[in-house]
């Protein structure tokens, strides 16, 4: 479609299948492993760097930020650091067009421990609207272990955030979720994820089927769905995107039929599909 941009520049994401098998073992019931992540970066390229918690973090503003400019918060996946994660998603382009504010934490041992990271992720969203000034909307984009915290945190803390985008880790199957108010969920999935398969989760999570259902159920929608076929997201490949109809917020699940559990996408049509969703979770 359109909204999801027309260029060709690609990023090529790899992490081998042992790592994010070990990290989604933490996340389901494991301590997070390791040792500490590391303090802040000693070359801080970022606007700011800091530690809270025991996990570091940098902050992104563009040199024109507007005033209560959007955050968006990048959850990377298992022993994958937050420079990569930054790549991964080109954060700082995305922030550069579209004026927010990106934030971008560690997990402690390069995993998330859903049990005590959920607090923390909050508490560094109120952290940096302190320090930073405060935001017209607070959006989450995750991506296998940090897809499973993200939704986690839509469960537990929703009054802290607006919108999520869940890349390659759906809700965990029986968990009690109960967001406290309506927040937008857009579930993202590869049909070539070997790690986190998309028509049967991993390790107790939902499939992504499974996941849109759930959560369109909370959010209240209809029952009625809405498939759009876009050819930009994926080069030489289709992505289909269901949007639940008529639900309090947002709810929508994007099958990218020939990624892995790293998409190697377009870019620019990645940022043109997070914009879209973030202005849309915006308005309810």
């Amino acid at each position: 479609m359109g909204r999801f941009g027309r260029a060709r520049l690609w990023l090529r994401v790899s992490v081998a299948v042992t790592y994010v098998t070990a990290m989604l073992l933490a996340g389901c019931g494991g301590d997070g492993g390791g040792a500490s992540s590391k303090v802040v970066p000693t070359n801080c390229d970022y606007t700011a760097c800091g530690v809270l918690s025991g996990h570091s973090y940098v902050v992104y503003e563009p040199g024109s930020l507007p005033a209560n400019a959007p955050m968006l918060v990048l959850l990377h996946g298992a022993n994958v650091d937050l420079e990569n994660t930054e790549s991964m998603w080109q954060g700082r382009r995305f922030a550069d067009r579209y004026g927010y504010r990106l934030v971008i934490p560690q997990g402690n041992g390069n995993v998330w421990n859903y049990s005590d990271d959920i607090g923390f992720v909050a508490d560094l969203i109120d952290a940096v609207q302190r320090d930073r000034g405060p935001s017209a909307g607070v959006f989450v984009a995750g991506w296998s272990n940090g897809s499973e915290l993200s939704q986690l945190l839509a469960c537990d803390y929703a009054d802290h955030v607006t919108g999520v985008i869940s890349l390659a880790g759906p809700l965990i199957r029986g968990r009690n979720c109960k967001p406290s108010r309506d927040i937008g969920i857009a579930l993202m999935g590869g049909g070539n994820d070997a790690v986190v398969p998309v028509t049967g989760g991993a390790f107790g999570t939902m499939g992504l089927a499974e996941a849109f259902t759930a959560w369109s159920a909370m959010m209240g929608c209809d029952g009625s769905t809405q498939a759009l076929l876009d050819t930009s997201l994926m080069s030489g490949a289709s992505s289909i995107t269901t949007i639940a109809g008529a639900c309090r917020a947002p709810v929508q699940q994007t099958l990218m039929a020939s990624a892995a559990h790293a998409p190697g996408w377009n870019q620019e049509a990645l940022h043109g599909y997070m914009q879209d969703f973030f202005a849309r979770s915006s308005l309810r």
